[in-house]
């Protein structure tokens, strides 16, 4: 009895989340930001560690070296804008650009607030402000920068 509403093979399930676009923008979305949170890491490491940067400078530092790897990995792999047209680029930039502002400050305030104030880890910070960064960031990219 294979009724329309019964589940299929699980084997089969990969391949449907995947044929779905939303999903798949999701996964990938969720993948760079993990490729983009690794980025951001090594370079608050580096800024802290062998260059000797305190945590707002160095937060600083990573934010800008993880916005310039995320503009490339969401324009391209995430929200698929294949244009290279230079206006369009161009605004997709500023548009980028300015929303990671927007969570680039509640990344570093939350970093200055917990971290330097509060002296909570610097590490176990630099992650819980990272992933509100992340959430705040795909809504501001789907819904201000490469919207259809």
């Amino acid at each position: 009895m294979n009724h329309p509403t019964t589940l299929q093979s699980p084997k089969n399930l990969p391949r449907k989340l995947f044929a779905d676009r939303r999903f798949r923008e999701l996964a990938s979305y969720v993948f760079w930001g993990g490729m983009t949170t690794l980025v951001s890491f090594a370079a608050y490491g580096i800024a802290t560690r062998a260059l000797c940067l305190g945590v707002v400078p160095a937060t600083v530092a990573s934010w800008i070296v993880a916005v310039l790897f995320a503009f490339v990995t969401n324009k391209l792999w995430v929200f698929a804008s294949k244009s290279l047209a230079p206006l369009l680029v161009l605004r997709e930039l500023v548009a980028f650009v300015a929303s990671r502002l927007a969570s680039g400050g509640i990344e570093l305030l939350l970093m200055w607030l917990f971290a330097d104030v509060l002296g909570v880890n610097d590490w176990l910070m630099k992650l819980v402000a990272n992933v509100v960064a992340i959430v705040a960031n795909y809504v501001f990219s789907k819904i201000f920068v490469f919207r259809k």
